[in-house]
């Protein structure tokens, strides 16, 4: 059973929720980049034969990834 067959079928079901296919993607992309998979790793996983489709579509920073970011750098360059 793939997925691309389903879609309409699981479109249907969430559409009560207010949930959107693309809404789980991305959310499954933000997911696996903060468990700390490689993108081209997720790139694979989501089906992309592109890691930069990943990187550019599906991926994006919080706020709290640019401080953490910071901290861990300073760790780096002063320790």
């Amino acid at each position: 059973m793939s997925f691309a067959r389903n879609q309409k079928t699981i479109a249907k079901a969430l559409k009560p929720y207010g949930v959107i296919v693309h809404s789980l993607r991305k959310t499954y992309a933000y997911t696996l980049k903060s468990a700390g998979i490689h993108v081209t790793t997720a790139a694979k996983l989501m089906g992309h034969s592109n890691p930069m489709m990943t990187l550019k579509v599906y991926t994006q920073v919080k706020d709290d990834e640019t401080a953490l970011a910071g901290i861990e750098l300073a760790k780096y360059i002063f320790a």
